[in-house]
């Protein structure tokens, strides 16, 4: 029951934050001179384009649904804990194991969040736009495709790890201060032409117009200062992968040396 309550808001958002997305993207595709798909996945998706000033609307696009779909999963663990902590782990079942399987279901509903707004922005585009290069179109989404998957689980994985240390408000409270820290050096890099924390931030690793690749700077590469040389799309997408395995093992750590004694009273 609880797996299902979790899927339809996260099918629910994503379909909701999709459609009001897609909506902006057409309309400012069509009125910048950018009538095809891979100008509006790269609007959608694609991030913050490296200018002088920050369009807002573009910046609300790419964080808005990261942080609501930390707002609706980031208790996911912590509740089912609580219970846990008084019919499952007394009978010697593996916090690890538990962690682990939670871990994978945090995971999944990562990749529906992300198909679910993919899927809707190409039905968008596919009865009103054509892609101009079918090489760049597969890159484009593939590529975003798997790096909002990482984004996105690495936010949502750090929130329930600090609500299960920290406790449901304290930890929701970090997680998006967390965020609001992360977002701020990504402003900071899209002013500067050296953009010294790009490399090192995972929202910047998954903006695919910072990255330098051949096949797709065509598409914005005369946006101001345009993208970050040598930022390459394998670096970032092993980078994302890299943090979240430290998470995951950092999270099996945490999970195995809670007081379970707490759990069980707020149960």
């Amino acid at each position: 029951m609880r797996m299902n309550r979790y899927l339809f808001k996260t099918l629910s958002l994503s379909l909701v934050l999709s459609t009001v997305s897609g909506l902006y993207a057409l309309n400012f595709s069509q009125v910048a001179g950018y009538p095809h798909v891979e100008g509006l996945f790269l609007l959608v998706f694609g991030g913050i384009y490296r200018s002088d000033s920050v369009n807002l609307i573009q910046f609300l696009i790419f964080c808005v649904p990261q942080f609501l779909f930390i707002l609706i999963l980031a208790g996911y663990m912590y509740e089912d804990f609580k219970i846990s902590a008084v019919y499952v782990f007394t009978r010697n079942y593996s916090r690890r194991k538990w962690f682990l399987e939670k871990s994978k279901h945090l995971f999944l509903y990562s990749i529906t969040y992300v198909l679910m707004q993919l899927v809707v922005i190409y039905l968008f585009g596919k009865f009103t736009v054509h892609p101009l290069n079918q090489d760049a179109f597969l890159l484009i989404v593939t590529w975003q495709f798997a790096a909002m998957i990482l984004l996105n689980f690495f936010f949502i994985m750090s929130a329930n790890l600090l609500v299960l240390k920290l406790g449901s408000s304290i930890g929701l409270l970090s997680t998006y201060v967390f965020c609001i820290a992360l977002y701020t050096l990504v402003l900071i890099d899209s002013k500067t032409s050296r953009a010294l924390f790009a490399k090192v931030n995972p929202v910047s690793n998954a903006m695919l117009i910072w990255h330098d690749h051949s096949l797709i700077i065509q598409f914005y590469e005369d946006f101001m200062l345009g993208f970050i040389k040598d930022f390459r799309l394998s670096f970032s997408l092993i980078y994302l992968l890299v943090l979240n395995l430290f998470l995951i093992l950092g999270g099996a750590v945490i999970t195995n040396n809670a007081d379970i004694i707490n759990f069980e009273k707020e149960a």
